[in-house]
């Protein structure tokens, strides 16, 4: 034990009173067997000079040299005392002190045997933590050498940050594990901005969109009669910037203008151009697209004082690969510009239709197959003739979905012909419509719509009129559309604000449709940025009511038997396709069923019609078919009330629809529409003396129905720009549930979700699926929420604290550290020498790298061999052998961080790649490589650099791993030891002694240690896939050591070494290092100390727990534990051949539970002697 009282005040009237000082600080060091085992620095609590009582401040760093220690006090003292002792009472102390001073040694007071109480733990060589964690294994291949050691530098102090006497150098991989969250895009960008008085344009800045996936919807609002000042486009420049323009600047009035950005990961294309209306009509190429799934969206400037045949634009996708823009007139002059976007939704279906209004018209209907008026999207463009001048009434139109089968135009005033082309969008995904009409008062100019909820970072709002903004209105005093037209904006997820800019003293009405891409309502929270961490803020969504309006139109797929159908073909009447039933007998019945409705169960019936598509000869065109009616019961019984129509003389290739609504003697029901119950029949009239032959296409029947309160979460997330080359992809939500589960799908495109998540919680949980390849869809995944049972009569609600993409990069790094002590108990910064992480700011390669092995020449230069990627980024093939060379010797902290330092990274064979190299050096600091072509079974390779040239690379066979060199410090020999993997799995070795002569360059160089042709088998019967350790010690004449783990039994794998003595001494026995049955020894690496003692470690397997041994004079001493769930050490090969610090030996070694790497310094200790000022000395 010793014992070093410190005088902290230069007081002997405070403190403990021995030897002369007043003892404010006790430095105690305990050890055992050459293991200091406690060390502590205690502060003196006594209340007299005389009174042993001392508290614990902290442990000491105590650096154990040659006969020596050496520690370092966070104090400054004006004067010491030590004192040693030993178990059996032995005591030391400072020689001289003064006369007449209390001279009772402490270890009468205190015996070494009493405890010392400290609130930390100090048992033996003590492991230093380096790197705090990795994402794989730091130290792995026990073959490679990791950690070296500066012996005396000459000139220079013990090891700190600028003195390198006795400092420690390691190399090891770093895994980082580098991910990235992405939050799910913004499918609607919205905003508002005016274009100023008197300025023709204004440009608005968004988020980068791709502009093929995005379209452009805008509203207006205005007070101004000119079309030059109030007719304005709307252009996505680029992915960043919309414009917003009109024709003439000069005097124009300011405009209020809403728009939205709505943007697609996937389904959706977008064409878009500009038009010059040099003409009436202009017809614009486009790339080809599905007529039914595609629709126009365009608007119009053009100078001008009146609104008139020249400013009213109608669109119309003609055929797949043309889109015609119309106009009455192109007016004088032909001035107009048009602004096109051409969609195509692949989730929809769309229809289109004309209509022209006489001018006397102020509305038309359009019939439409059954749509569900909840999914559906109205738009539509009009041509325009002037009329009169002053009469806006006459040119403002309103479109609305009137039901499932009807569309409405109309207007307030009449007066000239306007031809009109409308789209109706019917979506076939989780869109939402919601859609209606509002009234403006003569004196309103602001009207708030309550809606049911909605997301709004997912809806758009348009209207009808003039380009998806306006309706009809009385007005006709001035030609000013402001009255008509409106801005639509989302002030909440319950309201829709529709502001107009002029009321004109009249009424306005307006059809409003609020567009949802997606269903469900949010209630609370803010996207994207409340799921973008797990951070409690949470996005809280409410399932939306789908139970809107729908209609169902189906034709016959069976000819009617009660009544029999008695027509000639009678089933070519079911669909139209210009095949024709017939008849021309009077009273013969035509009759249909099994219509295949599937209306769903308590749902309300609104409307129920049939159609028919038929036509008669010329002759007499007054024939008939009456008795038309419906049965529910499959034909058993019908309607009461029956109609009769007069078919054309020519096909009118449309339906005539009857209302049946009101059915004599039945109340129609949901039920009616299930099954085949639905049937209809009809009759021949023959009207006058001759018959005349009737041809009927098709007959349909409609339903009009509400289905009942249906409450449905279908939400759809969509990510882009989500970096490639990642190493994995994962999508992580996280969240809960109020009482239905939801499952979370992710989409393989082009249209397959797959359920990946149930979100099943009720209190905050991480949900992580890893996403395949296929579904991150190239940077950009899609995935939806969705009621895991369907829709139901409870509404429930979702919270979402997070719900990212994660997109995991593992860089692989060379990491060089430098100790700052002699005990390798503290250390500078780490050095990235090479990672592919820019990020990082590599010092020598910009390249992943991995498997880093490093030798200290004679003269104190480090050399660092790795494997490296060829290409730049994050890669998974590293297999390209590097080396470079500091050009400073013994380097400090700021050397080795310093690129200037360093030679340029040397390739040393590429068209031989490989893993694990290992590197050492010779007597005249040249470095020697070996590597491995197969971490498995392959080619070994050799290399290196005599007389200060690259000499050829060697290479051996096909079936070796695991290659390692060592040269011997003493006479140059160049040993090699590897992995043979055959039935009986070998560890060889061969040997170059002629390296000044022939250069060791090939293959037949390299002899037995005998010096005849070929290699020594080392050992047979090692463990499958084994690594061997080679160390030679500074023996003069080479002598090494291999160890290596060999097998026993199916139970017992037993690690070995086996000593080679040169020159004629052989190979010996090999000696057990460590043998207990049942236990899997594995991954040894030996290292050797200025004694030519032999330091082992190994792990047991299945812990893995690493052990230490250390042969001294011929004997393996008693294992030593040295930490739990450690594996993977990699010991200094040799310690410097100096008595200083050439007995201490130091190693890396991984620590399985928490990934991190510690520095095991395994010190040598003898007993205390006298000690003197700045060291104790040892002896």
């Amino acid at each position: 034990m010793l014992r070093i009282f410190l005088d902290v005040d230069n007081s002997t009237l405070s403190g403990y009173s021995i030897g002369g000082i007043g003892a404010d600080r006790l430095v105690e060091i305990r050890g055992k067997d050459g293991t200091v085992t406690q060390s502590a620095v205690l502060a003196f609590s006594g209340s007299f000079p005389g009174e042993w009582s001392w508290t614990a401040v902290s442990p000491v760093t105590v650096a154990l040299g040659y006969r020596a220690i050496e520690l370092s006090v966070p104090v400054n003292a004006t004067s010491l005392y030590v004192e040693t002792g030993d178990f059996w009472g032995s005591t030391d102390s400072t020689a001289a002190v003064p006369a007449l001073v209390r001279q009772l040694s402490s270890f009468k007071v205190a015996p070494s045997t009493s405890p010392l109480s400290v609130p930390w733990v100090q048992v033996g060589p003590q492991p230093t933590i380096v790197d705090p964690g990795s994402n794989a294994v730091t130290t792995n291949y026990n073959q490679q050498r990791k950690v070296v050691r500066a012996g005396d530098v000459a000139g220079q102090t013990a090891c700190d940050a600028a003195n390198s006497d006795g400092c420690w150098y390691v190399v090891f991989y770093d895994q980082l594990n580098d991910t990235v969250n992405a939050a799910p895009s913004r499918k609607i960008q919205t905003g508002s901005v005016t274009l100023s008085a008197g300025s023709a344009s204004v440009d608005v800045a968004i988020t980068s969109i791709v502009t093929a996936k995005a379209f452009l919807t805008f509203s207006a609002n205005f007070n101004d009669a000119n079309p030059g000042f109030g007719a304005i486009t709307g252009t996505v420049v680029d992915a960043t910037t919309l414009r917003f323009q009109r024709a003439t600047a000069a005097s124009s009035p300011a405009i209020a203008i809403q728009w939205y950005v709505a943007e697609f990961a996937s389904g959706v294309t977008v064409q878009r151009g500009s038009a010059t209306m040099s003409s009436a009509t202009v017809d614009v190429l486009l790339s080809s697209v599905t007529l039914t799934k595609s629709f126009p969206i365009v608007s119009y400037r053009k100078s001008g004082t009146d609104y008139g045949d020249d400013d009213f634009l109608k669109a119309k996708i003609t055929t797949s690969t043309n889109l015609q823009l119309s106009l009455v007139s192109a007016g004088s002059p032909a001035d107009g510009t048009a602004v096109w976007q051409v969609v195509e939704y692949t989730d929809g279906s769309v229809q289109t239709g004309d209509l022209s209004f006489a001018n006397g018209d102020s509305s038309l209907t359009a019939s439409v197959p059954g749509v569900d008026t909840g999914r559906s999207w109205l738009l539509f463009t009009y041509s325009s003739a002037t009329g009169v001048t002053a009469n806006i009434g006459e040119k403002m139109v309103r479109g609305l979905i009137t039901d499932a089968f009807t569309l409405t135009f109309d207007r307030s005033n009449s007066g000239q012909s306007i031809g009109l082309t409308w789209y109706l969008v019917s979506f076939t995904d989780s869109t939402t419509v919601q859609s209606g009409t509002v009234n403006f008062a003569p004196a309103d100019t602001q009207k708030d719509v309550a809606i049911p909820c909605i997301d709004t970072t997912k809806a758009i709002a348009t209207a009808g009129g003039m380009y998806y903004r306006g309706g009809r209105t009385p007005y006709g005093s001035d030609d000013n559309p402001g009255v008509a037209t409106v801005t639509l904006e989302f002030t909440s997820s319950t309201n829709l604000r529709l502001t107009r800019g002029v009321t004109g003293g009249n009424n306005a009405d307006i059809g409003y449709f609020a567009v949802e891409f997606g269903t469900g309502c949010k209630v609370a929270g803010t996207f994207p940025n409340d799921i973008q961490t797990e951070d409690g803020a949470f996005i809280q969504y409410r399932e939306a009511n789908v139970g809107a309006q729908a209609g169902a139109g189906n034709n016959p797929t069976a000819v009617g038997t009660s009544p029999v159908c008695a027509w000639a073909t009678c089933a070519n009447g079911e669909t139209s396709n210009d095949a024709y039933a017939t008849s021309a007998t009077d009273l013969q019945i035509v009759s249909y069923k099994t219509f295949g409705f599937n209306i769903p169960s308590g749902s309300s019936i609104s409307k129920v019609q049939f159609g028919v598509e038929a036509f008669q000869g010329t002759a007499s065109g007054a024939d008939k078919i009456n008795g038309m009616k419906l049965s529910w019961d499959g034909g058993a019984t019908y309607c009461g009330n029956s109609f009769t129509t007069t078919p054309p003389t020519s096909d009118p290739n449309a339906y005539t629809y009857f209302v049946q609504t009101s059915c004599t003697g039945h109340t129609w029901a949901a039920s009616d529409f299930t099954g085949d119950l639905i049937a209809w029949q009809g009759a021949y009239n023959q009207v006058g003396g001759f018959a005349n032959l009737i041809s009927l296409d098709a007959v349909v029947v409609a339903v009009t129905y509400t289905p009942p309160t249906s409450y449905k979460l279908d939400l759809r997330y969509d990510w882009s720009g989500v970096p490639a080359g990642a190493d994995s992809y994962a999508l992580k939500v996280k969240g809960y549930r109020q009482d239905e589960n939801v499952d979370v799908q992710v989409l393989t495109p082009p249209s397959t979700w797959n359920t990946r998540i149930t979100i099943s919680a009720t209190s905050n949980t991480l949900y992580t699926y890893a996403i395949t390849t296929a579904e991150l869809n190239s940077g950009a995944p899609s995935v939806r929420l969705i009621d895991a049972s369907g829709s139901d009569a409870t509404q429930s609600d979702l919270w979402l604290d997070l719900a990212v993409v994660t997109s995991t990069s593992l860089w692989d790094r060379i990491i060089l550290m430098r100790s700052a002590d002699t005990s390798g108990s503290t250390w500078g910064s780490q050095i990235i020498l090479a990672s592919g992480r820019s990020a990082d700011s590599p010092l020598l390669s910009s390249y992943d790298s991995a498997e880093p092995s490093i030798a200290m020449d004679s003269s104190g230069y480090l050399h660092v061999v790795w494997v490296s990627a060829s290409s730049t980024g994050n890669q998974n093939i590293l297999n390209l052998v590097r080396y470079t060379k500091s050009t400073v010797a013994y380097p400090n902290q700021a050397d080795i961080a310093s690129a200037g330092n360093w030679q340029a990274v040397a390739s040393i064979d590429d068209a031989s790649a490989g893993y694990m190299p290992t590197v050492s050096t010779d007597s005249g600091n040249n470095p020697h490589i070996a590597w491995s072509g197969s971490k498995t079974s392959g080619t070994a390779y050799y290399k290196n650099k005599a007389g200060g040239t690259w000499r050829s690379t060697v290479s051996w066979g096909s079936t070796y791993t695991g290659l390692s060199v060592d040269v011997s410090p003493q006479n140059d020999y160049v040993s090699l030891a590897r992995y043979y993997e055959a039935a009986t799995n070998e560890i060889q070795y061969t040997v170059c002694k002629d390296l000044s002569t022939s250069n060791c360059d090939a293959a037949a160089e390299f002899t037995r240690s005998d010096s005849t042709a070929g290699y020594d088998t080392v050992a047979t019967a090692v463990q499958g896939g084994s690594y061997p350790s080679l160390a030679t010690t500074y023996e003069a004449n080479g002598d090494l050591w291999v160890a290596y783990a060999k097998v026993i039994d199916g139970t017992t794998t037993a690690i070995y070494a086996r000593f080679l003595d040169y020159p004629s001494g052989g190979w010996q026995t090999e000696e057990v290092v460590a043998l207990t049955s049942g236990t899997v020894f594995a991954r040894p690496s030996i290292g050797i100390d200025v004694n030519n003692d032999v330091h082992a470690l190994y792990v047991a397997a299945s812990a893995p727990q690493l052990y230490y041994k250390k042969r001294t004079g011929g004997t393996w001493g008693a294992a030593t534990a040295v930490d739990a769930s450690s594996d993977n050490p990699t010991l200094v090969v040799r310690a410097p051949n100096n008595l200083v610090y050439g007995i201490d030996v130091g190693a890396l070694y991984w620590k399985t539970t928490s990934s991190e790497t510690y520095f095991f310094h395994i010190p040598e200790f003898e007993s205390v002697a006298v000690p003197l000022l700045g060291a104790i000395l040892l002896g």
